[in-house]
């Protein structure tokens, strides 16, 4: 039997395990794809594991829905913070190891905030030919690719279809990209529909996509800091563009994580 919790962050939902004892079957990736299964499974965009660290507070572990394990996920790591909290961990900071990187993640009031890595340019306005008319992307990693995709009719867009050919489009491979579709809000916000690669499928929300957003129209329009993100589930995110000490730009991605409810899986009806 395997406990778990189950939580979300902008609607954006996890399955968080402890996995201190590291006796999780994190190899098994069609295991995991299964208990995220929406219909079959618990149902969930990614699952979190909770280890222990020998240069942080705490390791999180990051596998999408697909089963395959990712560096970074802004909403997880908000949900796993809070994951934390619900232990007893009563610190109002925290660094976590992720994949690639140590992230510092801080609590304040009924908010989670996490300073995400060093965010980088991959490509800058680059048309995307044979797709649809006028398309431009703006490609920045935020501990994953984002590419960022301004347009007019937000709510008429299909984001499953063409978010799935951006994503496959033949520039960015191997890796694929996540893909933000954005429109200005009347109130100022930016509001954001999200196909999600590892899931497949448009997401309620994606917290490496809100940074990844907010970075571009910082730099394109000069969008005042804190950057207020709209996403589909319509629980707002903020990120905070900074400039950096030595260059460049840091970025801290601040909202909600709630928890949903827990229960165990039985080994034997996934396996």
């Amino acid at each position: 039997m395997i406990s778990f919790c189950k939580y979300h962050g902008s609607g954006n939902d996890f399955i968080i395990v402890d996995d201190r004892a590291e006796t999780f079957p994190c190899t098994n990736a069609e295991f995991i794809k299964k208990i995220c299964n929406r219909q079959f499974g618990v149902g969930a965009d990614g699952l979190l594991l909770l280890q222990t660290s020998n240069c942080a507070s705490f390791r999180i572990r990051i596998f999408n829905s697909d089963g395959k394990e990712v560096g970074m996920c802004g909403n997880g790591i908000r949900c796993f913070v809070s994951y934390l909290k619900s232990l007893g961990y009563k610190d109002d900071l925290f660094l976590i190891e992720t994949m690639n990187d140590t992230v510092q993640c801080r609590t304040h009031s009924d908010k989670i905030s996490v300073k995400l890595s060093k965010p980088i340019v991959l490509h800058w306005g680059v048309k995307l030919d044979h797709l649809m008319e006028h398309i431009e992307a703006f490609v920045v990693h935020t501990g994953v690719p984002h590419a960022v995709i301004f347009v007019d009719d937000l709510d008429g867009m299909n984001v499953d279809e063409v978010g799935r050919k951006i994503r496959q489009y033949p520039l960015f491979h191997p890796e694929g990209v996540n893909v933000n579709f954005v429109r200005k809000g009347a109130d100022g916000s930016l509001r954001v529909r999200t196909y999600e690669r590892g899931v497949e499928a448009e997401t309620l929300s994606c917290g490496t996509g809100a940074a990844a957003v907010a970075l571009t129209a910082y730099m394109l329009w000069n969008i005042p800091s804190p950057v207020r993100i709209m996403p589909l589930s319509q629980d707002c995110l903020e990120v905070h563009v900074n400039e950096a000490r030595f260059g460049g730009k840091e970025l801290e991605l601040t909202g909600r994580a709630s928890f949903i409810f827990e229960g165990r899986l039985t080994l034997n009806s996934f396996l």
